[in-house]
């Protein structure tokens, strides 16, 4: 065995060990809600956020966020409403639905967490955790490189993936590859399969794009 493969193996088995546990267990209890929909709950909290601020938490696109937002109305988790001082405001926040919900959640993370941490001692722990903050640094990183940005924050001359777009932008579909010809406060010109379009910026804030990865990866032999 290489000398990564075995704590990749651990790790593998740690994360999908833990969200088949959580997966399990939520749809015990709220069979109606996913684990992407407890995130959201959990990053709205206890706050009143505009939908601007709640897809920013979740670094999605404001399609995307309304789309979730509109799917836990229904379910009667969270409420939405018109903010008193600027009416174009449309702020989000959690029933007490939603709100037992996500104690459900930070309960339970809080409960599983100290019955794995249970046999391991203090210094034990003390290790564990300086390793995981560099195992983290290194991910963070890494995580850099495949961070969504909006296509208005992209960069002449370089060449992106489409990460999410909504279905109005009919030209532009998800994995799509594109490549940035110039860009301007009003627009941006892209090449999509050689063919040359421009885009208001307007419509480019609702498009989240990947830096195509150019770095070669060191395999070993």
């Amino acid at each position: 065995m290489s000398e990564f493969s075995y704590t990749n193996e651990l790790l593998e088995q740690f994360f999908s060990t833990f969200y088949k546990l959580e997966k399990q267990f939520f749809q015990l209890t709220y069979p109606n809600l996913t684990i992407t929909e407890f995130h959201t709950l959990e990053a709205i909290s206890e706050s009143e956020l505009t939908m601007f601020q709640l897809a920013s938490r979740l670094k999605i696109t404001m399609g995307t966020a309304t789309t979730a937002v509109n799917k836990l109305l229904k379910k009667e988790f969270i409420d939405r409403k018109k903010d008193n001082f600027d009416k174009r405001k449309v702020l989000v926040s959690l029933t007490q639905i939603g709100l037992n919900a996500l104690k459900f959640h930070l309960e339970f993370h809080k409960n599983i967490f100290e019955a794995i941490l249970d046999p391991i001692s203090e210094s034990e722990l003390e290790s564990f955790e300086l390793t995981m903050l560099k195992i983290l640094g290194g991910i963070k990183e890494i995580n850099r490189e495949f961070e969504p940005i909006k296509l208005s924050q992209s960069e002449e001359n370089q060449e992106y993936i489409i990460s999410e777009v909504s279905p109005d932008i009919s030209a532009l579909h998800q994995h799509d590859s594109i490549k940035i010809v110039s860009i301007t406060p009003i627009e941006v010109t892209l090449l999509l399969h050689e063919i040359k379009m421009t885009l208001p910026m307007g419509v480019c804030d609702s498009i989240l794009v990947l830096k195509r990865f150019q770095k070669e990866l060191k395999c070993s032999t």
